[in-house]
């Protein structure tokens, strides 16, 4: 009865397998179409304010997906503490001070409490500075080392508690079935005979004497058929295997995780020579680098539509448009701004409070080039007043300012050296 399986389609240049593993594009192209698609994303319109409830931080793990949590968020999150003055960042020459100011009257949001708590505990941390404060080079580095971490680990971990569910839908389900159906197509390749010789008469030579005995009698076509789908299979798992071992090395090379990335590596080559060794058994040269190059189409499809199916939630889009409008605003793409009457006036003032989001979303330097025309010191009656914030001593005005606390600037890469991170 299976003796007519390895018959079908006789002739076709594409073999079973491959129309599979073709198949399994189409699949993901449906599933992309039906549930992988973020919802309508609405035309952007200027914002000039954060949605509430949402600091620095959080705008930025919404704004960086796939990635999520990033050191921008961390850098974010500290400028929104200073804008706020519950901490007060203070330079000289090439070193960073934070100063705990107290709480007083600021209300301060989950995440950003969680990381205030952990910066300035009760102890003392560097008895050369005034208490509750520490430096984040030179003398207090090794000192703000631990309360840094701490603070990095624990923003990392409300960020993910509070925005992994409801704001992403990962659709893995979907990417779980593929998977299933490209293994199934790097099954059905393996035993074709096109590309191998396991269903021919001496197909099974290498086995046991005793499997020989028992393919002697009964139905041996339909015995042999079994066998080989069950080879067939084996041999497709191991070499995904092999890809996702491979993959994940490379993956952490590039990520700078050295010594995971080279033992994935060592592991995924060790499985490799395994592998080719056994498929050369199998089947002919030709036929063996054919399986190969239709088992790498498949596990890139697998990795690409695993990111791809994910997609905001309505909740999640909104959230996103409201961000997007944010940055039009703060890169100067708000249109006809001075006509619109709720337009808030340009101010000392207005660019400290939106700062930390500034940060947060990579528009340091556009929204410091908005306020070129506007003194800290002017006097009563013209642009602006007064700067009110006092989170920020020893900083330079304006761009320069915007370029020491952006993502990748000084104060950033002060901040990764105390997490004990590379920048």
């Amino acid at each position: 009865m299976l003796e007519g399986f390895q018959n079908l389609w006789e002739g076709i240049p594409l073999l079973r397998g491959e129309l599979i593993i073709l198949g399994l594009l189409g699949y993901y192209l449906l599933a992309w179409v039906l549930v992988g698609r973020d919802p309508r994303k609405a035309s952007s319109v200027p914002m000039f304010e954060p949605p509430e409830g949402y600091s620095p931080a959080a705008l930025r793990y919404l704004w960086a997906s796939p990635t999520g949590f990033d050191a921008g968020c961390f850098t974010a999150l500290m400028v929104g503490l200073a804008e706020k003055g519950v901490l007060r960042i203070e330079r000289k020459g090439s070193t960073f001070h934070l100063h705990d100011l107290g709480l007083g009257k600021a209300e301060l949001l989950e995440d950003e409490e969680c990381v205030y708590k952990a910066l300035f505990p009760e102890e003392h941390i560097d008895p050369d500075l005034p208490q509750k404060s520490f430096s984040l080079g030179g003398t207090g580095r090794n000192a703000a080392r631990k309360v840094c971490r701490a603070a990095w680990d624990g923003l990392k971990g409300k960020l993910h508690k509070q925005f992994k569910k409801g704001y992403r839908v990962n659709n893995r389900r979907w990417v779980t079935l593929g998977i299933w159906i490209y293994l199934l197509g790097g099954g059905f390749l393996t035993v074709d005979p096109a590309v191998s010789n396991i269903l021919t008469a001496g197909g099974f030579r290498t086995f046991d004497p005793g499997v020989s005995n028992i393919l002697t009698a009964g139905n041996v076509a339909d015995i042999r058929v079994i066998l080989s789908l069950m080879l067939g299979f084996g041999l497709a798992f191991f070499c995904a295997m092999v890809l996702f071992f491979c993959h994940g090395g490379i993956t952490m090379l590039r990520a700078g995780e050295m010594v995971p990335g080279f033992g994935l590596g060592v592991i995924g080559l060790g499985l490799g020579f395994v592998y080719v060794n056994l498929a050369m058994d199998v089947h002919t040269l030709s036929g063996f680098f054919r399986v190969v190059a239709w088992m790498i189409f498949g596990y890139i499809l697998n990795a690409c539509f695993l990111t791809l199916m994910k997609c905001y939630s309505r909740k999640g889009r909104q959230v996103t448009d409201h961000i997007e409008g944010l940055r039009m605003y703060m890169n100067g793409h708000d249109g006809k701004r001075a006509k619109l009457a709720y337009a808030p006036q340009l101010s000392m003032e207005h660019h400290d409070q939106l700062l930390p989001y500034a940060v947060a979303l990579g528009c340091t330097e556009k929204w410091a080039e908005r306020f070129d025309t506007v003194s800290p010191t002017s006097k009563p009656g013209e642009l602006n007043q007064k700067r009110v914030s006092g989170g920020f001593i020893g900083m330079p005005e304006g761009a320069q300012m915007a370029s020491v606390l952006a993502v990748g600037g000084d104060f950033h890469r002060a901040l990764m050296t105390s997490c004990g991170l590379q920048t």
